[in-house]
């Protein structure tokens, strides 16, 4: 569990692997093939994890941006601006 947590942080992949049934054959072939398949699958799951996170801040701050131009209509003043702002993120 401290290992996982430590990934976790460290924002890499972890994967836990039941160590016995690699003991008697040693780490060849077929066993280590699905070590780092798992280990790989990991590693595309926590990317895209990050990619949905960015992507989702980025569509957030577009919408909000296409929402405030809507509601201002043309409006510069920066007060006014920064009053719908923060009308908008209050909600």
């Amino acid at each position: 569990e401290i290992a996982r947590r430590l990934a976790t942080l460290a924002d890499a992949p972890f994967v836990k692997v039941e160590a016995t049934k690699f003991t008697e054959v040693g780490f060849h072939g077929r066993d280590v093939d699905e070590m780092v398949r798992e280990l790989v699958e990991a590693a595309v799951v926590l990317t895209r994890q990050r990619w949905k996170k960015i992507k989702k801040q980025e569509v957030a701050r577009g919408v909000e941006k296409k929402i405030l131009q809507s509601l201002l209509g043309g409006e510069e003043d920066a007060a006014t601006r920064k009053t719908m702002t923060q009308f908008y993120r209050e909600g």
